[in-house]
């Protein structure tokens, strides 16, 4: 993990939110979801009266795909979602979810999304979710083979592309 690198991009993340956030806010949230490569994000505004999406915001959804690698550990793997809040004061937090299921905006996560994030990102066998489909699906020494075999085609798909 290069905190150094993930500090920033938190930081770019909650710089952009305000800057594209309306004139009138209390809390502003940041949410992302990444999975696979497959994101979904959404901007909110936090009033006396109402959360509602606001349009913008796209620089925090490219420094979110950047922070999701800058956080990958190895022994622990990356998150699949966080949640940023910004009050007014300029005060801001990240929770960040690595266990947790999630969902895009519309949609579920794809069983091939779940193969290549752990293809991408790969993580312990005892790391993995036990409600995770890669889980449910393989056994350990089943998705090792089947991880091994997609490293390989992935890596093959960039050699062509370079």
């Amino acid at each position: 993990m290069d905190i150094a690198r993930a500090n920033t991009l938190q930081q770019d993340i909650v710089r952009s939110v305000i800057d594209d956030a309306p004139c009138e806010w209390q809390l502003l949230e940041f949410t992302m979801v990444l999975v696979g490569g497959y994101a979904s994000f959404g901007p909110y505004v936090v009033t006396e009266d109402e959360r509602e999406l606001y349009a913008g915001a796209t620089q925090a959804g490219l420094a979110g795909l950047e922070l999701q690698e800058a956080m990958y550990d190895p022994h622990e793997g990356t998150w699949f979602s966080f949640l940023a809040t910004v009050s007014s004061g300029g005060e801001y937090h990240f929770t960040f979810n690595y266990d947790e299921p999630v969902e895009f905006s519309h949609t579920q996560v794809l069983p091939e999304s779940w193969e290549r994030e752990f293809t991408d990102h790969p993580r312990p066998w005892a790391r993995i979710p036990d409600w995770n489909y890669v889980k449910q699906t393989f056994t350990e020494e089943q998705w090792q083979r089947r991880r091994h075999e997609l490293a390989q085609q992935r890596a093959a798909l960039r050699a062509g592309q370079e």
